[in-house]
């Protein structure tokens, strides 16, 4: 049986097997380097974007406490002492971060 291949070279099954086969010979070892190159970025890549995502949540806490905060003011409904306190907790949130 006869195959075409890319290039429209008419080569037998069993020549396209073999050359398979010596492919996987000579580019076999860089491949499997490759393979876990790519696993290991798509590791540190799925590990950044994890510690990102925490990132914004807890960015995300602080920019709600400011909005709660600037509410509270605009309603004149804190005293001195509140807002202190809210601070503190705002100024510890970020410094966490």
């Amino acid at each position: 049986m006869r195959v075409t291949s890319k290039n429209g070279v008419k080569k037998s099954v069993g020549q396209e097997q073999g050359i398979g086969a010596v492919r996987d010979l000579i580019f076999g070892e860089q491949m499997k380097e490759y393979e876990v190159r790519f696993s290991n970025l798509e590791m540190k890549l799925s590990n950044k974007m994890q510690k990102l995502n925490k990132k914004i949540e807890q960015l995300d806490k602080t920019l709600k406490m400011v909005d709660d905060i600037n509410t509270k003011i605009l309603k004149n409904k804190i005293d001195k002492q509140d807002l202190s306190e809210m601070f503190k907790k705002m100024s510890d949130k970020l410094s966490s971060i």
